[in-house]
Parts: C-alpha cells; structure tokens; sequence
C-alpha cells in the first residue's frame, strides 16, 4: 500500500507536530490512549477507526532474516505512518501551546551557549 504524499512516520509526525516527548513516549502514550494496539502481531498498528478517519496510514512489506544454520526467513513487519491530516490531530491531542513551546526552544539555546 502506498504512503499518502506527506505521510511520516510517527517520530517524526511528533517533531512536527510540536509533541514534547520522544517516539518512545509517544508511542507508549498512542497505545495508552487506545489509539494503536498493545502486542500481538499488530503492536503499534492503529485501531480501524484511526486508519478510517485518514490520521494513520499502515503499509507492510517483508523483510529476510538471517538465522545462521536455520537460513533464512522471511517475515511480514507492518509500519505505522501518519497523514497530514493526523499531524494536525496529533498537534492537538498532544502538543503544546505555542508560547510554552517557544520558551523550551529558548531554554535549549541557553544550555548550547
């Protein structure tokens, strides 16, 4: 299944969107919040209702692995990516204010001087 154009994967759909927490967190606060599924074959793929409303997209491709003696596998790995449209919705469940925003850049500029 092909990206939409603008699609990002969800570290980086959380950069632009302003989110102050690293993919790690941000993940765990997706599955948290029923947004993606927790374990199983579909870890971090999105509930349908997320992918139905456009804010996630899900594409699949395989992958080989090498086990030494036993050769090689194949496996089917799914990767969760966000539209555009789901950028904006990730601004605003999670994202913070602009000029809270702005004050954290600026405390970051001060540490590197």
């Amino acid at each position: 299944m092909p990206l939409t154009k603008g699609s990002q994967l969800v570290g980086t759909a959380g950069k632009i969107a302003g989110i102050p927490m690293g993919p790690i967190q941000l993940y765990r606060q997706l599955r948290k919040d029923k947004v993606l599924i927790n374990g199983g074959l579909n870890h971090n793929v999105p509930y349908q209702k997320f992918i139905d409303a456009k804010l996630f997209e899900v594409f699949g491709r395989y992958i080989k692995i090498d086990y030494g003696k036993e050769g090689m596998v194949e496996r089917y790995v799914r990767t969760t990516a966000v539209t555009p449209r789901g950028v904006a919705w990730l601004r605003k469940k999670y994202g913070t204010p602009p000029d809270i925003r702005r004050e954290v850049v600026f405390a970051q500029t001060e540490l590197q001087l």
